[in-house]
Protein backbone atom coordinates (compact mmCIF):
# COMPACT_ATOMS: atom_id res chain seq x y z
CA UNK A 1 0.00 0.00 0.00
CA UNK A 2 1.36 3.54 -0.85
CA UNK A 3 -0.37 6.50 0.99
CA UNK A 4 -0.84 9.52 -1.50
CA UNK A 5 -2.60 11.93 0.62
CA UNK A 6 -2.35 12.69 4.76
CA UNK A 7 -3.47 15.59 7.06
CA UNK A 8 -2.83 16.51 10.23
CA UNK A 9 -5.84 16.50 12.22
CA UNK A 10 -7.06 19.28 13.89
CA UNK A 11 -8.61 17.82 17.13
CA UNK A 12 -6.46 14.51 17.79
CA UNK A 13 -3.01 14.60 19.19
CA UNK A 14 -0.60 11.56 19.77
CA UNK A 15 -0.70 10.93 23.19
CA UNK A 16 2.70 11.05 23.67
CA UNK A 17 4.64 13.67 21.45
CA UNK A 18 1.53 15.88 21.34
CA UNK A 19 1.75 16.79 18.22
CA UNK A 20 -1.28 16.23 15.48
CA UNK A 21 -1.98 12.58 14.75
CA UNK A 22 -1.52 12.27 10.87
CA UNK A 23 -4.75 10.96 8.66
CA UNK A 24 -4.59 8.70 5.78
CA UNK A 25 -6.94 9.90 2.79
CA UNK A 26 -6.15 8.64 -0.47
CA UNK A 27 -3.74 5.20 -0.67
CA UNK A 28 -3.03 3.52 -3.34
CA UNK A 29 -3.49 -0.74 -2.14
CA UNK A 30 -1.90 -3.39 -4.72
CA UNK A 31 -4.16 -6.46 -5.33
CA UNK A 32 -3.23 -9.77 -6.61
CA UNK A 33 -5.60 -9.92 -10.53
CA UNK A 34 -6.27 -13.64 -9.40
CA UNK A 35 -7.74 -12.72 -5.78
CA UNK A 36 -10.19 -9.34 -7.28
CA UNK A 37 -11.02 -11.97 -10.35
CA UNK A 38 -11.57 -15.37 -7.93
CA UNK A 39 -13.81 -12.58 -5.47
CA UNK A 40 -15.66 -11.12 -8.14
CA UNK A 41 -16.77 -14.69 -9.36
CA UNK A 42 -17.72 -15.92 -5.76
CA UNK A 43 -20.24 -12.94 -4.89
CA UNK A 44 -21.50 -11.83 -8.43
CA UNK A 45 -24.43 -14.14 -8.08
CA UNK A 46 -25.20 -12.66 -4.43
CA UNK A 47 -28.70 -11.65 -4.26
CA UNK A 48 -30.35 -8.83 -1.85
CA UNK A 49 -34.24 -8.17 -1.79
CA UNK A 50 -35.00 -8.28 -5.51
CA UNK A 51 -32.07 -8.33 -7.41
CA UNK A 52 -28.24 -8.45 -7.67
CA UNK A 53 -26.28 -7.29 -4.59
CA UNK A 54 -24.05 -5.47 -7.73
CA UNK A 55 -26.88 -3.42 -8.60
CA UNK A 56 -25.93 -2.16 -5.24
CA UNK A 57 -22.40 -2.19 -5.13
CA UNK A 58 -20.79 -1.38 -8.26
CA UNK A 59 -22.29 1.98 -9.05
CA UNK A 60 -23.69 3.16 -12.01
CA UNK A 61 -22.57 -0.07 -13.92
CA UNK A 62 -25.14 -1.87 -11.52
CA UNK A 63 -24.78 -5.75 -11.95
CA UNK A 64 -25.28 -6.09 -15.73
CA UNK A 65 -22.03 -3.90 -16.78
CA UNK A 66 -19.98 -4.62 -13.48
CA UNK A 67 -16.64 -6.32 -13.73
CA UNK A 68 -14.10 -7.39 -10.90
CA UNK A 69 -12.27 -4.24 -11.81
CA UNK A 70 -15.10 -1.85 -11.39
CA UNK A 71 -16.52 -3.42 -8.40
CA UNK A 72 -13.23 -2.92 -6.40
CA UNK A 73 -12.92 0.69 -7.69
CA UNK A 74 -16.88 0.92 -6.30
CA UNK A 75 -16.37 -0.04 -3.07
CA UNK A 76 -12.52 1.12 -2.60
CA UNK A 77 -14.15 5.02 -2.53
CA UNK A 78 -14.76 6.25 0.72
CA UNK A 79 -18.20 7.61 0.32
CA UNK A 80 -19.60 4.45 -0.58
CA UNK A 81 -18.81 3.80 3.37
CA UNK A 82 -17.03 0.54 2.64
CA UNK A 83 -13.89 2.03 3.70
CA UNK A 84 -12.52 5.05 5.40
CA UNK A 85 -10.21 6.52 2.68
CA UNK A 86 -10.61 6.79 -1.18
CA UNK A 87 -8.40 3.53 -2.42
CA UNK A 88 -7.19 3.22 -5.76
CA UNK A 89 -7.14 -0.32 -6.87
CA UNK A 90 -3.79 -1.43 -8.78
CA UNK A 91 -4.45 -5.24 -9.96
CA UNK A 92 -1.33 -7.14 -9.99
CA UNK A 93 -0.32 -10.18 -12.12
CA UNK A 94 3.59 -11.28 -12.96
CA UNK A 95 5.46 -10.02 -15.36
CA UNK A 96 7.37 -6.32 -15.27
CA UNK A 97 4.37 -4.78 -13.21
CA UNK A 98 5.01 -6.79 -10.53
CA UNK A 99 8.98 -7.19 -10.55
CA UNK A 100 8.81 -3.28 -10.32
CA UNK A 101 6.59 -3.32 -7.19
CA UNK A 102 8.56 -6.23 -5.59
CA UNK A 103 12.28 -4.23 -6.59
CA UNK A 104 10.37 -0.96 -4.28
CA UNK A 105 10.28 -3.34 -1.54
CA UNK A 106 6.28 -4.18 -1.92
CA UNK A 107 4.20 -6.96 -1.55
CA UNK A 108 0.75 -7.19 -3.71
CA UNK A 109 -1.88 -8.15 -0.77
CA UNK A 110 -3.12 -11.48 -1.75
CA UNK A 111 -6.04 -12.80 0.50
CA UNK A 112 -7.71 -16.25 0.32
CA UNK A 113 -10.44 -15.77 -1.41
CA UNK A 114 -13.88 -16.73 0.79
CA UNK A 115 -16.61 -17.66 -1.41
CA UNK A 116 -19.43 -15.01 -0.05
CA UNK A 117 -21.93 -17.85 0.67
CA UNK A 118 -19.53 -19.09 3.76
CA UNK A 119 -18.14 -17.01 7.06
CA UNK A 120 -15.26 -15.34 7.01
CA UNK A 121 -12.33 -17.39 8.78
CA UNK A 122 -11.02 -15.50 12.06
CA UNK A 123 -7.79 -15.44 10.53
CA UNK A 124 -9.60 -13.66 7.40
CA UNK A 125 -11.19 -11.27 10.00
CA UNK A 126 -7.68 -10.34 11.93
CA UNK A 127 -5.89 -10.05 7.92
CA UNK A 128 -8.58 -7.34 7.35
CA UNK A 129 -8.78 -5.91 10.69
CA UNK A 130 -4.41 -5.58 10.15
CA UNK A 131 -4.78 -4.18 6.85
CA UNK A 132 -8.03 -1.55 7.95
CA UNK A 133 -5.34 -0.71 10.89
CA UNK A 134 -2.51 0.39 8.60
CA UNK A 135 -4.66 2.65 6.57
CA UNK A 136 -6.37 4.15 9.21
CA UNK A 137 -3.96 4.93 11.22
CA UNK A 138 -0.67 5.91 9.12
Amino acid sequence: MNVTQITPSLTVLDEVTKEPKLFAHKADIYLEEDYVIQTFESCKAVTAGNGPILDIFCGKWKAAGCNPKRWFDYVGRAKTGVVSVDLRIVLIHDGPQRDLLESNGMTPYAFNTTPCNLPVSVSSKFKFKLLKSKIESF
